[in-house]
C-alpha cells in the first residue's frame, strides 16, 4: 500500500510539475484567473512575507468572489484594483456629497477625523450586488501604545467575511481592525484628537462614526496594466510554491487549483 501511495503521489508530482512548466502568467485575464489566485491564496499565504510588490500591496478576498490589491504611494493607500469573473476595475477615486452638489475625490487625498471617522467605500463592481471596503486613513494600531499612534499612511479595513493576508513583520500600509482590538481602536482614534473635543480617557469616547462613499474611477489603464497585479500575483504564488518543499496533501491541492485552468 504504501509502494502504491509513493507512486501515486510521485505521478502526481510530474503532472504538477508539467503544469507548473506550460501555464501561461501572461494569460491570466480570463475568469479562471480569479478563482485561481483565491484558491492558491491559503497555501501560499507564507510568501508575502519576502515577497516585494511594486506600488501594490498583498491582495485579499471579499464574499469569495472578489479580490482586491491596495495600491499605494508614498505609504498612502492610492486606489484599489478589485478583479471578478467578469470585471477588472481600478478604482482611484470617491463620490463626496456636498450636499448641493457633489464631486469627485482623489481616494489618496482621504484623512482621518471624528467626524467622519470610518469611510465605508462601496461599490456595484459587477452587476447589482454592493461591495463595501472600509477604510481609516491613518489607521496602525502597531504604533499604539501608551504615548499615543503614529500616522504612517493609510489602512484598509475589510468588511466581515474578508480574508485578509497581513504578515506579523512586513511593514504595509494596510491594516485589519478585526486582528486589532476594540481598545487599539479606541486608543488610536483617541491619539487623533485635539482641543476640547477629546474626552478625558479613550474609553469615554462614543462609537466611531462611519461615512458612506462610492468608489470612483477616475483615471484610464490600458489593459495590460489593469491587469498586471492580477497576473503577477498569480505567477509570484506559482512559482513560490514550485520551488518550495511541500507536503503531499498541499501539492495535491495545488494540483487540483491548476487543473482548473489560470488564464
Amino acid at each position: 500500500m504504501r509502494v502504491r501511495s509513493s507512486l501515486r503521489f510521485i505521478f502526481s508530482l510530474a503532472a504538477l510539475m508539467l503544469s507548473l512548466v506550460t501555464a501561461r502568467a501572461h494569460s491570466a485575464s480570463g475568469p479562471g484567473a480569479v478563482r485561481c489566485l483565491i484558491e492558491m491564496m491559503p497555501i501560499s499565504d507564507r510568501l508575502s512575507l519576502g515577497t516585494a510588490r511594486k506600488n501594490i500591496e498583498a491582495p485579499f478576498v471579499l464574499r469569495d468572489r472578489y479580490v482586491v490589491f491596495p495600491a499605494v504611494k508614498a505609504k498612502k493607500v492610492v486606489g484599489f484594483y478589485i478583479y471578478s469573473d467578469k470585471k477588472a476595475s481600478y478604482y482611484d477615486s470617491v463620490e463626496v456629497d456636498l450636499g448641493a452638489t457633489r464631486v469627485q475625490r482623489d481616494l489618496a487625498k482621504l484623512e482621518f477625523s471624528a467626524d467622519h471617522g470610518v469611510f465605508d467605500l462601496i461599490t456595484q463592481h459587477d452587476g447589482l450586488e454592493t461591495i463595501s471596503i472600509e477604510y481609516l486613513p491613518g489607521f496602525d494600531p502597531s504604533t499604539t501604545d501608551s504615548t499615543g499612534a503614529a500616522v504612517l499612511g493609510a489602512s484598509v479595513l475589510p468588511v466581515v467575511g474578508a480574508f485578509v493576508s497581513r504578515p506579523n513583520q512586513e511593514k504595509i500600509s494596510y491594516y485589519n481592525p478585526k486582528k486589532a482590538t476594540e481598545a487599539e481602536i479606541q486608543n488610536w482614534v483617541y491619539s487623533q484628537m485635539q482641543g476640547s473635543r477629546r474626552p478625558a480617557n479613550a474609553s469615554d469616547l462614543p462609537a466611531v462614526e462611519k461615512t458612506v462613499l462610492k468608489l470612483k474611477v477616475k483615471g484610464r489603464m490600458s489593459k495590460d496594466e489593469l491587469l498586471r497585479p492580477l497576473r503577477e500575483e498569480i505567477k509570484i504564488r506559482r512559482n513560490w510554491l514550485k520551488t518550495n518543499n511541500l507536503d503531499e496533501k498541499t501539492w495535491s491541492e495545488l494540483n487540483r487549483i491548476l487543473s482548473m485552468g489560470c488564464d
